[in-house]
């Protein structure tokens, strides 16, 4: 059973970043780990870009989490 705040539909929502590694522009919505509801990865080299808290993904989702 997964308990996580994040559902696997959204699992392939991507957000606006700017890669410190490649330079790269789009980052992919993961699931969070603790008090995490999610984390952002780099979507071209996979590099952890950041931790999202749970309003910060209601707010890039723009209320479609559940």
């Amino acid at each position: 059973m997964q308990s996580s705040f994040i559902q696997p539909s959204q699992m392939s929502k991507t957000v606006v970043i700017c890669c410190p590694r490649c330079a790269g522009s789009t980052g992919a919505i993961g699931e969070g780990k603790g008090p995490h509801a999610a984390k952002v990865t780099c979507s071209d080299c996979g590099r952890f870009i950041q931790w999202l808290s749970k309003r910060s993904l209601a707010d890039l989702l723009g209320g479609e989490q559940s």
